[in-house]
């Protein structure tokens, strides 16, 4: 439930000022002109958290989840996380922005040859 109103709160706000925010910040740190360090670990210092967190501003709790989703990401299902870990990642929130015509860089879409 959480998860579906993240998406719902994602997709009303994506046809506002904050897509074109998100649209002009995406663009800035593919050009260069926003920097995100070099560092391309999951690590919270690294560039992924830097561009999630502080330039985009998710809080950890929109993208990890206490318990397993139903389309849970980066983890197997049987896995224990170690403690300093905050949980799994939930994969609909990513498609917010990582989908085809989405602001940043398409990761998810359709499979080949469909």
């Amino acid at each position: 439930m959480k998860t579906l109103l993240i998406a719902v709160a994602l997709g009303a706000l994506a046809g506002g000022a904050f897509a074109a925010g998100l649209d002009d910040t995406a663009d800035r740190i593919r050009a260069g002109t926003i920097d995100v360090g070099k560092n391309l670990s999951m690590a919270a210092d690294a560039r992924y958290h830097t561009i999630h967190a502080e330039k985009v501003g998710l809080g950890c709790t929109t993208c990890h989840v206490s318990g397993f989703p139903a389309d849970y990401l980066l983890l197997r299902k049987d896995d224990r996380l170690p403690e300093s870990q905050p949980g799994p990642v939930d994969r609909a929130v990513c498609l917010g922005c990582h989908s085809q015509d989405g602001p940043a860089t398409t990761f998810y879409g359709p499979a080949a040859g469909k």
